[in-house]
């Protein structure tokens, strides 16, 4: 019984993350508007444009793998080239990285008011206000989840024997890599992974050397959703997906090489969990500037 409330806080935080990733999705589609497909054209003319616009799609929608699919959609729908489609996704790898910084800043405890000011806000009749709202009231559920995580990972971690289990599992870098690749092919989900690994960082459960492979991990089985997204469209689509999947894969593995360098680097100025959110970000510009 003692594990039992735990267990059903850590599920239903999770749940409530990935509920609040999915809202953001659902609520971009809604506010895009008749003329924002029309202007998808304009938005993504040139190299430039269309990695910006990646960079913007994965920040509203807090998720690159959700902003990857809707450039999957557009590309099924002959929106959107699949050159310009390929910047779209390198931008998206970047720009997803910000709710991770997000989460490292440990503002959880003030989701409720975010909830209440996005919930209260959205009643305005002003668009920008609206949104705004609208965007707001989805963070506050990402925070909310985490809020939960924590409150339920807290009493497991007073436990001396869960704790020497979970570091044994942790203590092991190919194994937390190895896990935060299923994971977040399971989940369809690289934030989930991430924040679940920011919670064991600030418990002073994950080990410094398993950050990076954790972020890595993370980043190359985002891809899993994208690859089905890309399955189910047209010839352009599919050869979105496949790119998106060997795009991370590659790169994932040259970054791999790099580990322990990189390691020994930030090891002496950033804590666990900031190793673990800038790696991430050191990870999507490095695969960027390789592809370049």
């Amino acid at each position: 019984m003692y594990y039992l409330l735990p267990i059903i806080y850590i599920t239903g935080g999770l749940a409530l993350f990935l509920f609040g990733v999915q809202e953001s999705s659902l609520f971009f589609r809604s506010s895009m508007g008749d003329g924002f497909r029309d202007r998808i054209g304009q938005f993504t003319a040139g190299e430039c444009r269309s990695f910006s616009f990646g960079v913007l799609l994965s920040a509203i929608t807090q998720s690159s793998t959700i902003a990857t699919s809707f450039a999957v959609g557009f590309v099924d729908a002959g929106l959107l080239s699949f050159a310009g489609s390929i910047f779209v996704m390198m931008g998206a790898s970047l720009g997803g990285t910000f709710v991770s910084f997000l989460l490292s800043l440990n503002l959880f405890d003030y989701a409720p008011l975010l909830f209440a000011l996005g919930f209260f806000f959205a009643k305005s009749k002003n668009r920008c206000v609206w949104i705004t709202a609208g965007l707001v009231r989805c963070l506050a559920l990402i925070f909310l989840g985490m809020l939960l995580i924590g409150q339920g990972t807290a009493p497991l971690f007073r436990d001396g024997g869960f704790t020497q289990i979970v570091m044994r599992w942790a203590a092991n870098p190919f194994v937390m890599g190895i896990i935060a690749f299923l994971g977040a092919g399971v989940l369809q989900s690289s934030s989930a992974i991430m924040a679940l690994g920011i919670t064991l960082a600030q418990s002073n459960v994950l080990p410094a050397a398993s950050a990076l492979p954790l972020a890595l991990g993370a980043h190359i089985g985002s891809t899993t959703m994208v690859v089905l997204a890309g399955l189910g469209g047209r010839l352009s689509a599919k050869r979105l997906g496949i790119a998106t999947f060997f795009y991370k894969l590659i790169g994932g593995l040259i970054f791999a090489l790099f580990t322990p360098l990189v390691h020994r680097w930030m090891a002496g100025a950033f804590s666990v969990a900031n190793e673990l959110v800038f790696g991430q970000v050191f990870i999507a510009i490095f695969n960027i500037v390789i592809f370049l």
